[in-house]
């Protein structure tokens, strides 16, 4: 009675040791266990209900077990390319290390000989592998990190390490498939950025109407600022009382130059102005940048506009 207990309860234990370690693996057993134990009492023991139920619970098991191993494994990255880069940029440092010492002894050497000369700084190849080599860890670390993925700041610093990689490294391969995923972060962030910027350029226009009907007002003129359209890019101002000779000299005449008031509403976008005063109305067309187009160039100026690729 006592081994028969003893073996029953080393059963257990190891099935309960074998759902913690290895879970997945766990549930397709039992899977198959279930789905045995239906087949044999619906054929063998002709116990037909009780068969259909415990094959129904094994597929659902074997259901399950497939589904949760594939969304564990599918959505990672490559952790063995990040243990190997780290183990590539041990090797480099301590290569670049072993060069220094020896590039220090031939230096030596040559400037007792009389035949040195200073390359002038900039580093050494071995320094330039060392720094590559981490940007492919780092690009690796920040396609998982979804706030950072985000951030041009830190993908332009991503892309200064990775962009050291040259086709006769010895890590080029790893950095080609680290690429992708920086690049995909890259496009994020340009997504991101240009919708961001569009919507503050809506707002700084919203508010730019609302401070003019002050500003028109210091010159003698009551009016009401009011953007149209979709991107807030023309302008209605209503100021009935205002005279001719106070327009022109709101709007110099027609002047559209940096500091008049002409050329501030087009620097902040806006594509037509019209004056509603006594008479005809006053017009004027303005040819700002698209938001568009700002953002575009906020994007060059981060290093972030063009694809990455790698020479």
């Amino acid at each position: 009675m006592l081994k028969r207990l003893q073996i029953f309860l080393g059963f257990v234990v190891s099935w309960i040791v074998g759902a913690l370690v290895f879970p997945w693996v766990f549930l397709v057993i039992a899977a198959a266990i279930l789905i045995w134990a239906g087949v044999h009492m619906g054929i063998h023991k002709k116990v037909h209900s009780a068969g259909i139920f415990f094959s129904t619970v094994g597929l659902i098991t074997a259901l399950f077990a497939t589904v949760g191993f594939v969304a564990q494994s599918g959505g990672e990255v490559d952790d063995d390319d990040v243990i190997a880069v780290e183990s590539d940029a041990r090797e480099v440092r301590a290569d670049a290390e072993a060069k220094a010492e020896g590039g220090t002894a031939v230096a030596e050497e040559e400037e007792a000989a009389g035949t040195h000369v200073d390359g002038g700084g900039g580093g050494s190849d071995g320094e330039r592998l060392t720094l590559a080599a981490q940007g492919v860890k780092d690009a690796l670390a920040l396609s998982k990190n979804m706030g950072k993925c985000n951030s041009p700041d830190s993908i332009g610093e991503v892309w200064r390490l990775l962009s050291m990689n040259r086709s006769v490294d010895p890590g080029f391969k790893k950095a080609q498939k680290a690429l992708p995923k920086l690049e995909g972060c890259r496009k994020k962030a340009a997504i991101a950025h240009t919708a961001k910027a569009k919507k503050t350029a809506i707002k700084d226009r919203v508010a730019f109407a609302k401070a003019l009907g002050k500003e028109l007002k210091e010159h003698g003129i009551t009016a009401q600022a009011k953007p149209q359209g979709k991107d807030k890019v023309v302008l209605t101002v209503k100021c009935n009382k205002a005279t001719s000779k106070q327009l022109n000299d709101v709007t110099a005449s027609g002047a559209i130059e940096e500091g008049t008031l002409l050329g501030r509403l087009q620097a902040v976008g806006f594509t037509k102005v019209t004056f509603a005063a006594k008479g005809k109305p006053l017009v004027f067309e303005l040819s700002p940048a698209s938001d568009t187009a700002r953002a575009e160039q906020e994007l060059e100026e981060l290093g972030l506009s063009s694809p990455f690729a790698l020479e």
